[in-house]
């Protein structure tokens, strides 16, 4: 998808630059050489909410004349300009951003260190990397623009630089807030600082202030209380901690509750640390156990407490949770983190788990103060009332496998603590009965310590080469004619010949180079699965026997039924391996009005076929209907090299919810994927993703009313998610 723009006059020396859309940002290059890894770049960056987000990929020896080229390019508007440069141009960054924001009339924001990215697709200029951002305006002026992209309501509420807070603590800033950690000449471990600056997930509305570094000397508590109270006063009520190192607290308390007693304030924290999801954890806002060595665990099911400030020296207030993936939707809300099961049961989400009890608060509040079971999570019933025991222990155990089948996390079922337990005197294991076994899956076992595994399937070599005795012998079947039954990979070789041997030298390289960026650990070859993915992918989704059958390959027109199925999975699991995007995505085509009625008459629809779509909208290209789908985990094949960097693939099987269909001049389908296991309705997860699909909808529309154009024709892929084609379904259906 490119700009058009005018021819410029080799004389004057001015490069034939072009911008492309990525993502939530446009990417400026020559012409006639597109960068896969600048697109790719450009494509992962967070939405600028302030104005126009534009990566420049700067040549290795740019002209004098390059500035203008970009002059040229500019995406069209008049808002604000946040310019990334790959290298460094002409005269350098501050003289670039000046003479771009002089000649545009607008607004520019650039910054001449090369800025870290973090979680969500956000950009960080450390102090270790020099000034941060810095705006320039047409007339000349000058200002610091702060440290973080997007940035947050809080940034001038936060020091631009380390502080000591006292002889034995610093704070520094970070992406997401603040690291309050041990001062002295011990460098931080770079795993630590990358895990803090790069997976820690910020927010906007709220500074996160993480605790301690793993393996150092504890923060001292009253250097917590110490930068609480330097803070403005304001910020206080949007200041989430989270324990990432250890903190020397009073013997027997946790720290929400020292820090609130400590401050006489409410004191908001996480159970664990708060990241950003990855394509290996795709669980929305994950909040992970920390480990001692600073390692992260599994995914906590309670997300965030508060802990209001004791009322009296003799008694804690109790922990309040605030947030959690607990199922309880739909059930009465007594207080936060208390439901009404029925009229003889409450769930209460507690910090470890879950607690089945009855009505009656009880007397001791045991299970309230248990730590985090790092092994698994737990779901406590209450024994105090015999005649209810067997009631709650069933409710239990239901709501034990209901939690491993949907999350995937371990559970234990067990009794709860009568009496309250000091947080620094319990261990993982204890309980005040003898555990139920953890609740494992039928595709699962659980290790001793109560940690989920997955059984590993068996490698594609294996399944492919299984042969009866007969077919060993050479005969298809005992007395007949000798037949020797190819595998996959003979039929790929006899129909596809050197091109299939190119596309495994491909991903040998891309393996041995990329292997971070894919899922190389999941059972199977990644080589063969993502070759045929690869082969695929360049074929438009075609896969018989083209030119390229040797006439004596024996390899027909396609492969016989039982080879089909094999490469199906096969494309499948290649996929599987892929980086996942999450955020919109669109695909348009001709839909008659009966295939909107198919639409509207489905609150769900599950896919049957590949469904390629696109991150950067299909400006200029055919159709009347755009179909805009929210995606949870669709594939980007971009590492393959098989067509345009913006794709993202859905395979057969995926299931969608439909959020609304409108007619018109150009029709629209909204839809949400769901995530595998996901069956209950979510109104709020529809209403939040109609909003971020009309919000991206406007924008590729806006794209094209002012003439941006998407060369190329689209493949076979590029087709309505549906039974076949969604015209072919809407006919069929109407």
């Amino acid at each position: 998808m490119t700009a058009p723009l005018p021819r410029t006059d080799p004389r004057r020396g001015v490069p034939h630059l072009t911008a492309r859309r990525a993502g939530n940002a446009w990417l400026i290059h020559p012409m006639d050489a597109l960068d896969q890894r600048s697109w790719m770049y450009a494509a992962g960056l967070a939405r600028d909410p302030e104005g126009t987000l534009v990566v420049v990929d700067t040549p290795k020896e740019p002209s004098p004349d390059f500035l203008p080229g970009i002059l040229r390019a500019l995406p069209p508007g008049r808002s604000e300009l946040r310019l990334l440069f790959g290298r460094t141009p002409p005269g350098g960054v501050a003289r670039a951003g000046k003479w771009l924001a002089a000649r545009s009339g607008r607004v520019v924001v650039t910054t001449t260190a090369r800025p870290r990215p973090t979680a969500q697709g956000a950009l960080f200029v450390g102090p270790d990397r020099g000034p941060g951002w810095t705006r320039y305006t047409p007339a000349g002026d000058e200002s610091p623009a702060g440290r973080r992209f997007p940035r947050p309501s809080w940034e001038d509420d936060l020091p631009d630089g380390p502080v000591a807070v006292s002889p034995w603590s610093q704070a520094e800033p970070i992406p997401a807030g603040l690291w309050l950690r041990p001062a002295g000449p011990t460098p931080v471990p770079p795993d630590h600082r990358t895990l803090v600056t790069t997976r820690l997930r910020s927010r906007p509305d709220a500074v996160t202030v993480v605790l301690g570094l793993p393996g150092d000397t504890a923060v001292p508590l009253a250097d917590v209380a110490r930068l609480w109270q330097a803070l403005p006063g304001h910020l206080r009520s949007a200041i989430w901690f989270c324990c990432f190192g250890p903190v020397a607290l009073p013997p027997g308390t946790a720290f929400d509750a020292a820090l609130a007693a400590a401050v006489g304030g409410t004191v908001r924290s996480y159970n664990g640390l708060p990241v950003s999801p990855t394509p290996r954890e795709p669980i929305d806002d994950p909040v992970m156990a920390v480990g001692g060595d600073g390692s992260l665990g599994r995914p906590l099911m309670t997300h965030e407490l508060v802990r209001f400030p004791p009322q009296d020296a003799a008694r804690d207030r109790d922990p309040m949770v605030t947030g959690h993936r607990w199922p309880v939707e739909g059930l009465p809300l007594l207080r936060p983190g208390v439901y009404q099961r029925d009229p003889d049961t409450v769930l209460e989400v507690l910090r470890c788990g879950l607690w089945v009890r009855g009505p009656q608060e009880p007397a001791g509040d045991g299970p309230r103060f248990l730590p985090v079971d790092r092994s698994a999570e737990l779901v406590l019933y209450d024994t105090s009332d015999t005649s209810r025991l067997p009631a709650f222990r069933r409710l239990a155990k239901e709501i034990a496998q209901q939690v491993f089948a949907a999350h995937g996390v371990p559970v234990q079922v067990r009794t709860a603590p009568r009496a309250p337990l000091p947080q620094d005197s319990v261990p993982p294991s204890a309980t005040s009965g003898p555990p139920a076994r953890p609740v494992t899956g039928p595709a699962h076992g659980t290790s001793a310590s109560g940690t989920a595994v997955r059984r590993a399937a068996p490698l594609p070599e294996q399944s492919e080469r299984r042969q009866t005795a007969a077919e060993r012998d050479g005969t298809g079947r005992p007395g007949g004619a000798a037949t020797v039954r190819p595998t996959l990979d003979d039929w790929l070789r006899g129909a596809f010949g050197a091109r299939y041997e190119e596309c495994t030298s491909f991903v040998e390289a891309l393996i041995r180079q990329r292997a971070s960026a894919l899922d190389t650990r999941a059972a199977g070859d990644p080589v063969a699965e993502l070759a045929a993915l690869r082969l695929y992918l360049l074929r438009g989704g075609h896969m018989t026997a083209g030119p390229e059958t040797a006439p004596d390959s024996g390899a027909g027109r396609g492969p016989e039924r039982g080879l089909e199925r094999e490469l199906r999975r096969r494309l499948a699991s290649g996929l599987r391996r892929l980086p996942a995007f999450r955020g919109p995505v669109t695909v348009r085509v001709s839909l008659p009005e009966t295939g909107l009625a198919w639409y509207r008459a489905r609150s769900t629809l599950t896919d049957g076929d590949w469904c390629a779509t696109t991150m950067s909208g299909r400006p200029g290209q055919p159709g009347d209907t755009d179909v805009v789908i929210l995606s949870a985990d669709g594939r980007c094949p971009a590492l393959l090299g098989a067509g345009d960097p913006d794709v993202v693939v859905f395979p057969p099987g995926t299931r969608f919810a439909r959020l609304h269909v409108e007619s018109g001049e150009r029709g629209t389908v909204l839809l949400r994927q769901l995530p595998a296991g996901d069956t209950a309705p979510d109104p709020q997860a529809d209403r939040d993703a109609v909003r971020r699909l009309r919000r991206a909808l406007a924008d590729w529309r806006r794209d094209e009313s002012a003439g941006v154009l998407r060369t190329g024709q689209p493949g076979r892929l590029f087709r309505a998610p549906g039974t076949g084609t969604a015209a072919e379904a809407g006919a069929a259906d109407g």
